[in-house]
């Protein structure tokens, strides 16, 4: 999943978290997503600093949340 930036994260500049930033997810945990920052590091975002990213013919749901479904 692609997510986006709404603010500028309070880390170093050096992960390149600048506002507006868009950055495919690595993995998610309750609170929050993870992405690779561009120093290579994992990043933990917050809810309510991002927004996530549609992507033509996603339709929204995790692969895990489909095969439930199906």
């Amino acid at each position: 999943m692609k997510i986006r930036l709404t603010r500028t994260l309070p880390i170093d500049s050096k992960h390149g978290c600048d506002k507006g930033r868009v950055f495919e997810t690595t993995s998610r945990d309750r609170s929050a997503y993870w992405i690779l920052g561009d120093a290579g590091e994992p990043v933990k975002v917050l809810g309510g600093e991002y927004e996530p990213v549609k992507v033509k013919g996603d339709t929204g749901h995790s692969a895990k949340e489909v095969s439930r479904d199906a």
